[in-house]
């Protein structure tokens, strides 16, 4: 994400490096993370501070805010600066906050947060400065310190990006037991309301600062020129990655970009949607990131597996159920709707004169032929949306500069392999259809071609599952009134080509061009969609 700057403490005289180990420890008999440093300047408190907890107390018991409110989170501060400091010169589970009642053994804990003691590194969101213009914060005002919190990658939580995700936490001191405090860790896209003594208050949130960390991260991943041409160099970046925190009662959103493009793409359309309580709170979103010159149906076979590979882990961690919608930009939306296509025996048919097993080739070349021909719907995907999908194919495919590229695309090493096994030893079973296809190069441009042999084949043409809700908004990049919308465009691809028969809204924004999936029309469209108005 573009929009993120350093952090404001890091450009402070009055900067301290604090251990956060303890908060990650904080957990019973949990083990701990690498710890890392984090940054904290609150210029009003210091660690030496003793937490009036007498006073806060009181206060906890009779809320009014919103200066109270205020007192409240200065004592929140002011602990989290203590256990910091305390820790870094003595480690222990259980450390000490120094009140104005004498020490008294803090208690962290975070119920609602996934995967908590393997927490490594933690900013207050504060710190994290946005550029201004570039994106609006999604804030919310009310009890608790706002937290950029950060997981890395691990066996226990695997299906993160290489470099681990950054979330949302909120830290509440709770004095319900005024003796007994308790340091609260809360995820604020599960937990909206505190209750405060007799009182119950919004809890704070920031919901900006993190996804900004955390797209700071994944910018540089998969280059869009470089990871269109050069699959296997960019591989180790394609699959699905949680950017969001977990929630097992949660419905997942699977976002799918386009050609010439990464999961990057979508920082403002995710910011757009935790603005809206009922979004953030409903929906765990998921990113598929893919190098985008491989063929379609590679493509469509790699998102299936990570698709069967989400369900499962999210099984694993209790989840008693996953409903999915998919959300697919250009060819992304294509990628998309192999999800919920049946090929049937006939289109093997169409390209071998011989079943699977008679073919000469190895195991590992058979099985991932066969996952790219026979493939049936994912169950659990009940919605799906498309953004101008060319399910037709775009006629910028045809255009020579891009011919040019086509010729630069590197075909996956796997496939290759694949293809030349086909090529040498099965020949005499090859259709005429699966020759022109093997001869031609098959790569996602050409798969984009209108009236190409292998979109008609492996990308439009299949029964679609019937259970599935369709949804289709698309760009005119003309005013409105200026053109019939049937002969419109976003100026790659057509209305003709987009258009679907059968779906159960279809939107087209006026003065739009191909980059729709970054308009805030679309977002307000898509929030209709997943609210299900």
């Amino acid at each position: 994400m573009n929009a993120i700057q350093k952090d404001k403490s890091a450009q402070s005289p009055a900067t301290s490096l604090l251990r956060i180990m303890a908060i990650c420890c904080g957990i019973a008999g949990a083990s701990c993370a690498t710890p890392k440093s984090v940054r904290i300047n609150w210029d009003s408190e210091s660690a030496s501070d003793t937490v009036a907890l007498g006073e806060a107390s009181k206060t906890w018991a009779h809320l009014r805010p919103p200066r109270e409110l205020q007192e409240l989170n200065k004592v929140t501060r002011q602990s989290l600066l203590q256990i910091t400091d305390t820790f870094q010169r003595s480690p222990s589970d259980r450390p000490l906050l120094q009140t104005s009642e004498g020490a008294s053994a803090l208690k962290v804990q975070g119920r609602t947060i996934h995967q908590l003691s393997a927490i490594d590194e933690l900013i207050p969101t504060e710190f994290i400065r946005l550029r201004s213009g570039q994106i609006k914060p999604v804030e919310v005002s009310g009890l608790g310190v706002p937290l950029s919190v950060h997981l890395p990658k691990s066996e226990n939580d695997p299906m993160l990006p290489t470099h681990g995700i950054w979330i949302p936490v909120t830290a509440v001191l709770n004095l319900d037991q005024p003796r007994k405090p308790v340091l609260e860790l809360l995820d604020p896209t599960r937990v909206g309301q505190v209750p405060v003594g007799s009182a119950t208050m919004p809890l704070a949130a920031n919901f900006t600062a993190p996804l900004a960390r955390d797209f700071q991260d994944r910018a540089g991943e998969l280059l869009d020129f470089g990871a269109l041409v050069n699959f296997d160099k960019y591989s180790q970046f394609l699959g699905l990655t949680r950017a969001s925190s977990f929630g097992p009662d949660k419905e997942v959103v699977i976002l799918t970009h386009g050609i010439f493009s990464d999961p990057t793409t979508w920082d403002k359309a995710l910011n757009s949607f935790f603005r809206d309580e009922d979004l953030r709170n409903r929906y765990e979103f998921w990113l598929f990131g893919y190098p985008t010159g491989a063929p379609i149906p590679y493509l469509a076979s790699e998102l299936r597996r990570e698709i069967h590979d989400l369900i499962a882990y999210r099984a694993s961690q209790g989840a008693p159920d996953t409903r999915i919608t998919l959300v697919g930009h250009s060819m992304g939306g294509l990628l998309s709707k192999a999800m919920i296509q049946t090929s049937g025996k006939d289109t093997w048919d169409k390209l071998f004169t011989v079943s699977p097993e008679e073919l000469d080739m190895s195991t590992e070349d058979q099985q991932l032929l066969e996952s790219m021909v026979f493939f049936e719907p994912i169950d659990q995907v009940k919605r799906v949306v498309f953004i101008a999908t060319p399910h037709r194919g775009s006629r910028l495919a045809d255009f020579a500069p891009i011919e040019l590229v086509a010729k630069a695309i590197k075909v996956p090493q796997v496939l290759l392999h694949m293809s030349n096994s086909l090529l040498s030893d099965n020949r005499e079973y090859l259709t005429p259809l699966a020759m022109q296809l093997l001869r031609k190069g098959d790569t996602a441009v050409v798969n984009l071609q209108e009236g190409a042999a292998s979109l008609s084949i492996n990308a439009n043409a299949f029964n679609l599952n019937k259970g599935v809700a369709l949804h289709s908004i698309m760009g005119n990049i003309r005013p409105a009134g200026r053109k019939d919308v049937r002969k419109s465009g976003d100026g790659v691809v057509s209305y003709r080509s987009s258009h679907l028969e059968g779906v159960q809204s279809e939107t087209v924004i006026d003065g739009v061009g191909h980059a729709i999936h970054r308009k805030e029309e679309t977002f307000q469209e898509i929030i209709r969609i997943l609210k299900g108005r």
